[in-house]
């Protein structure tokens, strides 16, 4: 499929859309495939070169992401109206003409507690059919604010977290019963009843320029040697992953209604719990590239608090430069070992 060095007619724009969706079906697999590649190099390679390369990798698959999928939603908004305006003509008294046309590609005025509730049924179906039990998830604070920015990129972070806390929240309390049991046994036999679980909560806070999203669990926290870990890519506290087993965290499908419909489908596996070291540091980078922020404070022993920071659009800028934002990652990794 080949494109002129100059598109200007419309046969030629659903040319390059289709070209440009194509290449990004194509790449789905990206992260999956570093993720196995990681596997395989991280004994041999540095960990803080490693990351800093993956940072800068998926930083820039982020930006390439964007550009495309803005572009294609765009075409298929403008598309979309001209063949409305092929079938019917609206008009006001005056005669001008109605344009029913709104798009506005990627960008949409959301509202973060729609999305949140969307991802933890669909990740308390999974749970239900991994453990027999849910937590419930708890939403706090301004729950229905809207304001401007990416979706899908509030649902993945979403997603990563909340699957750590639900996760870490049942096999706390299964721990505790198999330990205090006279017989132990295992624990993904003991029976435990939703409410027996403490609730995982979401609280929202809208400012002036900014949302804070924090996600809150009582799953027994992180050891303080274990925390500097976190945002480590390939590092977490689940069994490996095996090479053929395809995670929903390490697939792209690029829309949300993709990623749950993964997560709802009949071939859910334990596997789909488990972002396998990838999910924290992909979600701090989904965050910081429009100059927000994600911020771990765990109690070992209690549970631990995720705090996520979301500027408006409208009043930041996208990363001034790749450079400068892959430094600040760093800087503040540097501030907290040091601390």
């Amino acid at each position: 499929m080949s494109l002129p060095a100059n598109i200007t007619t419309p046969d030629e724009c659903d040319t390059l859309r289709d070209v440009l969706h194509q290449q990004a079906m194509d790449a789905r697999d990206v992260i999956r495939w570093v993720q196995i590649g990681h596997r395989e190099l991280k004994h041999y390679k540095g960990l803080e070169e490693m990351n800093r390369f993956l940072d800068k990798l998926f930083t820039m698959r982020i930006g390439t992401r964007l550009l495309i999928d803005h572009y294609t939603a765009l075409h298929d908004g403008v598309r979309k109206h001209h063949d409305e305006e092929k079938d019917h003509h609206d008009h006001r008294e005056d005669g001008a003409t109605v344009s029913p046309c709104t798009a506005h590609g990627l960008v949409s005025n959301c509202t973060p507690g729609i999305i949140v509730r969307d991802v933890a049924s669909s990740l308390s179906i999974l749970c239900k059919s991994l453990y027999g039990v849910s937590p419930k998830v708890k939403l706090l604070g301004e729950v229905d604010f809207s304001f401007a920015h990416i979706p899908e990129h509030i649902a993945y972070i979403a997603q990563e977290i909340l699957k750590n806390s639900l996760r870490s929240s049942i096999e706390r309390v299964q721990g505790e019963r198999r330990n205090s049991s006279s017989d132990g046994g295992d624990a993904n036999f003991i029976l435990l009843e939703d409410d027996d679980i403490p609730p995982v909560t979401v609280e929202f806070h809208k400012g002036e320029f900014d949302v804070i999203m924090k996600i809150s669990d009582q799953g027994g926290g992180m050891r303080p040697e274990l925390k500097k870990k976190a945002f480590l890519y390939g590092f977490t506290t689940v069994g490996d992953i095996n090479e053929n087993t395809h995670d929903s965290a390490t697939r792209d499908d690029g829309r949300l209604g993709g990623l749950l419909r993964s997560m709802d489908s009949n071939h859910m596996r334990w596997n789909e719990m488990a972002g396998y070291g990838f999910g924290l540091p992909l979600s701090r980078l989904y965050a910081k590239y429009f100059g927000g922020d994600l911020h771990v404070q765990s109690l070992y022993g209690y549970g631990t608090d995720v705090y996520v920071n979301l500027n408006h659009l409208g009043n930041k800028r996208e990363m001034d430069s790749l450079t400068g934002s892959i430094e600040s990652i760093h800087d503040s990794d540097a501030d907290y070992d040091s601390s």
